[in-house]
C-alpha cells in the first residue's frame, strides 16, 4: 500500500483556500477584482460583523451566463489567460481562477449574475465547496455574490480572526485601494447596515486622494510626474511636515493593482532628499505603469507582490520622480522649526563662552510642584554644571540625599550615569546637546532624551489616573483618513485615561475637548493618524496594558522637542537633569540611545597623542 496517496478534491480546494483566503478582506478584495475587472463603474460591499456573518459584494459589470457561472466556480478556471504566453501580458487584477472556488469551499456561497443579452440571472448555491442548488432568478444586469459564515467548515481557521474593529478596518483598507486605484468608480462599503465609506467617481484623482486622506490633505499634495516609454511614474506626495511612524500610509499601484514593495516605497524615501527624520516615513499614492512583461505579478498567492525585471531602473525612477516634485515646488517651511540644518542662521546669538542658538522656551504644561518650583518643564530646576567666566567648570551642589512629597526611596541616579557632573558644551546642528563628564566627551540626543523624560512623567501619570489636561475652549473638529476612523472610534475609552477626551461627530469626524496638557500646543491629527497606524497591524484590545503602552510612547514622542529646534542654555542643563532623573536615562521608549560617549584616549588616538 503506497504512502502517498491523492488528496479528496474538497480537501485541497480548503488547502488552497488557506493561501488565498487569509480573512474577510481577502474575500472582499478577490470580489472587488473581479468586478473591476468586469467594467463595473459601480461597487457596492455589504458585510455584517467585520464580513465573519456575512459579505455581499454586488457590481453592474458584463455579468456572466449560467454555463460560464458554473465554470468560475471549479479550480482553475477563467476567461483572463488562455496560453502561456499570457502570463507575461497580464491585463487584469484576476487571472488564476482560483478565488472563487477557494472562497465557496470555506463558507455558504451564492452566486447570482446575469449578462446583456439575458433576461434571467443564474443563481448558484454552494456550501463548503459542494454545489447545493443551481437555478434561475431576477437581477439587474452584474454580478451579486454573497458569502455567509466564513470558515463555517474550518474552524481552526476561524478562531484566528481577530474582534470586528480589526476586520472592518481590513476591509476599510481593501475599499480604499480600490477607490485609489479607479478614481473613476464608485465604491461604497456598508457595515452592519450603516455607510461606512462612500467614495464617488471624481474626475481629478486629487479628489480621491483627500477622500482618503481627509480634505486638509488637499493643499499639501505634490504632483509626481515622469512620463516614459519603459516605465512612466505619476501620482501626488504629501508635504512632509505630515509625516508618519510607518509605511502604511504609502500607497503603490502597479498597472492599476495596489502592491506592497518595500523597494519602492524606500525609493519614495530616497526622494523626499533629508526632508523626512530618520525612521519616518511620509504619506504618498504612486501610479507606475510598466510594459506588462516588466514585472511578474504571480509571486503571491494573495498577489500582494511584484516582482521587476529592473527593479534598479524602477527604483530611480520614482527617486528621481519624486525629488523632481521638490524642485518645481518647494515644500513650505515649518516656522517653529527653525532654520534647517546647512542653512545660514543670520539670527545667531553669541554669549560669553560657549555658542547657543536663542528660541522661545520648549512648550510644556505649567504644573506647579510641591517645591515651589515648575520641576515638569524643560529650563527650570537645573542642576547640571556649567562654565564659570574664567572658563573653569563651575560645580552646581550635589543634591542631598532626602525624599521631596511623593518620590520614591531609591539610590541617586547621577552615581550611575555621570549626568549630574556634566559640563555643557553646547549644541550642535539643533539636534544633539554635547557635554563634558569628566574625562568623555558626551553626545545627547535631545529629542530622544525629552521623549524618555515625558514617556517616564506620563506613565506614572497614566497609572495614577492622574494626567494633567487642558479643555479646549472651543472643541476642535478633526476630519481623519478612511483607514483610521474605525479604529479611532473604538479606542475613544482608553484615549481618555490618556488625557484625550474625543468624541466621533459621524463619519470620518471627531471633536476634540481635551487634550493632555503636555501636548496642548501640537496638532492632534498626525498623532491620531499615527495612533491607528501603531495598532492597525497587530490588532486593538481595549484596555491592554501592551496597547495602553504603545499609546502613551507615541504620545510622548509627539510631546518631546525635535531635531532642528534651537535650546536655550537654560533648557540645554534642565533637559540633562531631568534625564538623569529617569529610571532609564539611557535609552528612548522606542530602544534608541539616548547618549552617546567618547573617551578622551579615543580623541587622542585619532589625533595621533598617543599611539
Amino acid at each position: 500500500m503506497t504512502k502517498i496517496k491523492i488528496l479528496p478534491e474538497i480537501l485541497s480546494n480548503k488547502i488552497a483556500a488557506g493561501e488565498v483566503v487569509e480573512r474577510p478582506a481577502s474575500v472582499v478584495k478577490e470580489l472587488v477584482e473581479n468586478a473591476i475587472d468586469a467594467g463595473s463603474d459601480k461597487i457596492l460591499i455589504e458585510v455584517e460583523a467585520g464580513g465573519k456573518s456575512l459579505i455581499r459584494v454586488s457590481d453592474n459589470g458584463c455579468g456572466m451566463g449560467r454555463d460560464d457561472a458554473l465554470l468560475a466556480i471549479e479550480r482553475y478556471a477563467t476567461s483572463k489567460i488562455a496560453t502561456e504566453s499570457d502570463l507575461d501580458n497580464i491585463g487584469t487584477l484576476g487571472f488564476r481562477g482560483e478565488a472563487l472556488p477557494s472562497i465557496a469551499a470555506v463558507s455558504r456561497f451564492t452566486l447570482v449574475t446575469r449578462q446583456a443579452d439575458s433576461d434571467i440571472a443564474a443563481k448558484i448555491f454552494v456550501e463548503g465547496g459542494r454545489i447545493k442548488s443551481v437555478g434561475e432568478t431576477g437581477a439587474p444586469l452584474g454580478t451579486m455574490t454573497e458569502v455567509r459564515h466564513l470558515f463555517f467548515n474550518t474552524p481552526g481557521r476561524r478562531k484566528f480572526l481577530k474582534t470586528t474593529t480589526t476586520e472592518i478596518g481590513h476591509i476599510v483598507d481593501v475599499a480604499v485601494h480600490a477607490a485609489l486605484a479607479r478614481p473613476d468608480i464608485r465604491v461604497r462599503l456598508v457595515h452592519n447596515g450603516r455607510v461606512a465609506r462612500d467614495f464617488l467617481p471624481v474626475s481629478d484623482p486629487a479628489d480621491r486622494i483627500a477622500d482618503v486622506f481627509g480634505p486638509d490633505i488637499r493643499p499639501l499634495l505634490y504632483p509626481v510626474k515622469r512620463p516614459g516609454e519603459s516605465i512612466s511614474i505619476s501620482g501626488w506626495i504629501v508635504d512632509p511636515a505630515m509625516d508618519n511612524g510607518s509605511m502604511n500610509r504609502i500607497f503603490i499601484f502597479v498597472n492599476g493593482r495596489h502592491v506592497k514593495d518595500r523597494g519602492v516605497a524606500y525609493a519614495l524615501v530616497d526622494g523626499y532628499a533629508g526632508r523626512l527624520m530618520k525612521g519616518r516615513f511620509p504619506m504618498a499614492v504612486i501610479y507606475i505603469e510598466i510594459p506588462p512583461g516588466q514585472v511578474d505579478v504571480n509571486v503571491h498567492p494573495a498577489k500582494h507582490e511584484v516582482r521587476f525585471v529592473r527593479p534598479k531602473e524602477v527604483h530611480e525612477s520614482i527617486r528621481s520622480a519624486v525629488a523632481a516634485a521638490w524642485q518645481s515646488d518647494p515644500a513650505p517651511r515649518d516656522q517653529d522649526a527653525g532654520p534647517r540644518m546647512g542653512e545660514d542662521n543670520s539670527q545667531t546669538e553669541f554669549r560669553t563662552g560657549p555658542v547657543f542658538y536663542g528660541r522661545t522656551r520648549v512648550s510644556e504644561p505649567d504644573v506647579p510642584y510641591d517645591s515651589g518650583r515648575r520641576a515638569d518643564m524643560p529650563g527650570f530646576g537645573e542642576k547640571v554644571m556649567h562654565r564659570s567666566k574664567n572658563g573653569q567648570p563651575a560645580k552646581m551642589p550635589r543634591k542631598k540625599p532626602g525624599l521631596e512629597p511623593g518620590q520614591a526611596m531609591q539610590a541617586p541616579i547621577w552615581e550611575r550615569t555621570g549626568l549630574l557632573d556634566a559640563v555643557l558644551i553646547g549644541q550642535f546642528k539643533n539636534a544633539y546637546i554635547l557635554c563634558e563628564i569628566g574625562d568623555e566627551l558626551v553626545f545627547i540626543d535631545q529629542h530622544a532624551a525629552h521623549e524618555r523624560i515625558l514617556y517616564e512623567r506620563l506613565k506614572k501619570k497614566r497609572d495614577a489616573g492622574a494626567i494633567p489636561v487642558q479643555k479646549l475652549l472651543m472643541p476642535e473638529t478633526v476630519e481623519l483618513g478612511a483607514s483610521e476612523s474605525a479604529l479611532i472610534e473604538e479606542m475613544v475609552g482608553d484615549l481618555a485615561t490618556l488625557g484625550l477626551d474625543i468624541e466621533h461627530f459621524g463619519d470620518e469626524t471627531f471633536v476634540i475637548k481635551s487634550l493632555p496638557a503636555m501636548i496642548a500646543d501640537r496638532e492632534i491629527k498626525p498623532l491620531l493618524i499615527e495612533f491607528a497606524s501603531e495598532l492597525a497591524g497587530d490588532g486593538y484590545t481595549p484596555g491592554l496594558l501592551a496597547v495602553m503602552d504603545k499609546l502613551t510612547i507615541l504620545m510622548a514622542c509627539h510631546g518631546a522637542i525635535r531635531a532642528n529646534q534651537h535650546l536655550l542654555e537654560k533648557e540645554m542643563r534642565a533637559l540633562i537633569s531631568q534625564l538623569a532623573e529617569c529610571d532609564n536615562p539611557f535609552n528612548c521608549p522606542h530602544g534608541r540611545p539616548t547618549t552617546t560617549r567618547w573617551p578622551l584616549r579615543t580623541l587622542e588616538k585619532a589625533f595621533k597623542r598617543i599611539v
